[in-house]
């Protein structure tokens, strides 16, 4: 039977201990082991038009494939939709007195499960784990059916499935289906009682150390007495382990138990960007549960201590302000069972490089190697439920579900800082169509009402709330805040025609008195660029002439009127091309991460580029492509988030000869040290190379400052052609060049 998330009974406790032991190191070693049986490597799969049960599938011809896996990865299913049988033979010798589970932990999407010819249960989830005690139902030989079926929703707006972006997306080749295992199953042992879950977080920061609070699920077959014994051992540092014993009585069925720890001398988890204060540093949390002499289950994760508090999209992380700057984050591979430690890492040291310090994971729950290379990097993480755009009223139960379910799932992260219960709740049919028809409907339900934010996300927010008392939980991303509250803002102009030029964001900022939640935190904004030039080639013709342009928009996510109306390609060859439409990226992300440090808390609380990488070869709002190599694109936007950075404001892109250009020169410092020998060289010239202001503005920069106006110029140039504005901000022995240009007609 499916072990559901029902409560039973709290367990009574019985006595509270608390010790610090003298070893260091992992505990794991000196505990009672379980055995764990992976059931990956080769299975027998079908496509088949319906399925059969049990002994159906007699007459089928069974393809082989390694597991983990997507079905259309199989060289015969490439274009496969729809249904497919999984059978997987293995044998199993049984340990006496223990008791056995099966644990499916990703398979996409909709799953029945059979084991020797008993049905264990009906699943619909990508991500959720599906656990089933099997103890009863193994042999030395055994057969284990999967009937897995991921079908293509034809109408987008009324979608029920809730996969996110790996099924509804203009980043995605839309001849791609999920469906698959791609999570490899295991049989997992233990005793006549196992931990379910484990909820931990700090509740706060004393003195005394770290307050912790400690939710136990255990699923037990027989009740008793049992002995519950945690231990906090140092994963990242050199350091005692602490241990905690606490006695319960528990019953058959689920038990919750709810304790409390105070771990001393704590290592605190910090963004990699804190080092004044700490590093993100972690423990090993071991839980083992024991009856008298009998060790019935054991259990461990990483985790970091630290506290999160969130004020009008403001964090301050363990008490500290933090200025957030983010990018929005895809999934590793749009074929996500390709997952892996390596590549999660690759993209944590990006992260790091690019002076980021939060990726947002973007309408998609990832593989677990992306959380913790996220944990151990030091990476703050907005976590989005899998929702894009609109659903049908009847996903609203399964949705409620699934979001509880990624809760749970994730809630032992540190990196993760917020839950996001939907991206963009609201009628899109395509990005790329900007018809009246659509544009009013979207109009409609992005300003006005929409099933999909009023009801199921105000329902599924209260929900996640419920159980996680800590993070930030925002109903849906992208609401507008005119009309309405209002919660995290998307603009797009310099890219969506109907948001006008990069400029228009300036007429936000200018009016943000009237309008300041519209910048309290802004989550997307961005362009499309191509990637490198050796990496295009992979996926385009070398000659720009020959190019298949339709392809491209078909399979490889390019908005062509959009890139063609910002970035005209007559004149250029394809590396020009490439180069200008990185160039054009560049000065996008840098004038919208330029006016929102100009309002560092005042009262932005951070700024998150859509989007970071590439989840498949594709031309996309990325930096960094489908291949790990960074654009232009990427070393710019490094630049606009450097901890200590200076930059100019021009009110246009283009002046009258004669006319008053005023250009303001600001600085700003996200370090937590005082910059006191700051200094700005300001060289504003014509297009003749004529200093119109030459000068050094020397300030001094207080820790984690407000931006700071340095100087504020009226400039006038008499020549056509271009006004250059050269900023050289030179610190202890750093330098730094920012470069700004208008045009003179």
């Amino acid at each position: 039977m499916t072990l559901f998330r029902r409560l039973d009974t709290p367990a009574r406790r019985r006595n509270n201990r608390t010790a610090l032991s003298g070893t260091s190191g992992r505990v794991g070693e000196t505990l009672a082991s379980f055995a764990r049986k992976e059931l990956g490597g080769p299975w027998q799969l079908a496509p088949v038009a319906s399925f059969a049960g049990p002994g159906g599938y007699g007459d089928v011809a069974w393809l082989s494939q390694e597991i983990p896996a997507h079905w259309q990865e199989h060289p015969e299913l490439t274009t496969h939709v729809g249904k497919v049988a999984y059978r997987k033979t293995f044998d199993f010798k049984r340990a006496r007195g223990k008791r056995t589970r099966l644990v499916l932990p990703g398979v996409f999407y909709y799953c029945t499960t059979y084991l020797n010819g008993t049905r264990l249960g009906d699943h619909e989830g990508f991500f959720e784990p599906q656990v089933y005690d099997v103890t009863d139902l193994l042999a030395s030989s055994n057969e284990l059916i999967l009937e897995v079926e991921c079908p293509d929703e034809e109408d987008k707006n009324r979608k029920r499935m809730v996969t996110g972006v790996f099924s509804h997306w203009d980043c995605l080749d839309p001849a791609t289906n999920p469906g698959g295992i791609w999570r490899t199953p295991y049989l997992q042992d233990s005793g006549g009682a196992y931990v379910s879950e484990n909820l931990i977080h700090t509740e706060r920061l004393s003195d005394e150390g770290a307050h912790q609070v400690e939710r136990l699920f255990i699923q037990a077959v027989e009740g008793g007495e049992v002995r519950v014994t945690t231990t906090y051992t140092p994963e990242t540092f050199d350091g005692k382990a602490q241990k905690f014993v606490n006695e319960f009585e528990i019953r058959p069925g689920l038990n919750s138990v709810k304790m409390r720890h105070v771990v001393a001398d704590p290592h605190l988890w910090w963004t990699h960007d804190l080092t004044a204060f700490g590093r993100p540093d972690l423990y090993r949390v071991t839980v083992v549960i024991t009856q008298g002499r009998r060790t019935l289950d054991e259990w461990s994760d990483l985790i970091g201590l630290r506290t999160l508090e969130w004020n009008e999209y403001q964090l301050r992380l363990n008490g500290r302000r933090v200025w957030i700057k983010g990018s929005n984050l895809p999934p590793m591979d749009t074929r996500v069972a390709r997952s892996n430690p390596e590549t999660a890492a690759k993209d944590m040291e990006l992260t790091r490089a690019a002076h980021l310090n939060m990726q947002r994971v973007h309408a998609h729950v990832g593989a677990p190697c992306l959380y913790e290379a996220a944990d151990r990097a030091g990476v703050l993480l907005w976590q989005d439920m899998p929702l894009q755009w609109s659903y049908r009223k009847e996903a609203q139960d399964t949705v409620r579900r699934q979001a509880e379910a990624m809760v749970r799932l994730l809630y032992n992260r540190p990196s993760v800082a917020a839950w996001c219960c939907h991206n963009e709740s609201f009628f899109v049919f395509d990005t790329a169509e900007e018809s009246p028809r659509v544009l009013a409907k979207t109009v409609f339900t992005l300003a006005i009402w929409s099933w999909n934010r009023d009801v199921m996300d105000t329902g599924t927010k209260a929900a996640v709330g419920m159980i996680d008392p800590m993070r930030l939980v925002v109903r849906s991303s992208g609401e507008i805040p005119f009309l309405r509250e209002g919660t995290d803002f998307h603009f797009y102009g310099g890219w969506y025609r109907i948001m006008g030029t990069m400029r228009a964001f300036d007429r936000i900022c200018r009016r943000g008195g009237g309008h300041p939640k519209a910048l309290r935190f802004i989550t997307e904004f961005g362009a499309q660029s191509f990637p490198n030039l050796e990496n295009a080639t992979k996926f385009m013709d070398a000659d720009i002439e020959k190019i298949d342009w339709k392809h491209l928009e078909a399979r490889h996510s390019l908005q062509p009127a959009l890139m063609e109306h910002w970035t005209p390609r007559a004149g250029h060859d394809l590396a020009s091309y490439i180069q200008a439409t990185q160039d054009y990226q560049s000065r996008l992300n840098r004038h919208y991460i330029d006016r929102l440090r100009r309002l560092k808390y005042r009262p932005n609380g951070g700024a998150i580029s859509f989007m970071f990488l590439d989840p498949n070869p594709a031309i996309l709002w990325s930096v960094v492509d489908y291949w790990r190599t960074p654009k232009s694109s990427f070393a710019k936007l490094a630049d606009a988030f450097r901890p200590v950075y200076a930059f100019a404001i021009l009110d246009k892109d283009r002046y009258r000869k004669g006319e008053t250009a005023p250009v303001r020169v600001y600085a700003v410092n996200d370090e937590r040290r005082p910059i006191p020998d700051a200094r700005v060289h300001v060289r504003i010239t014509d297009d003749e190379n004529r200093p119109l202001i030459d000068e050094t503005v020397p300030q001094a920069l207080p820790p984690d400052s407000y931006a700071v106006l340095l100087a504020e110029y009226g400039v006038q140039a008499h020549v056509a052609g271009r006004l250059r504005v050269e900023l050289t901000l030179l610190h202890s022995d750093e330098s730094f060049e920012n470069v700004y240009e208008a045009e003179i007609v």
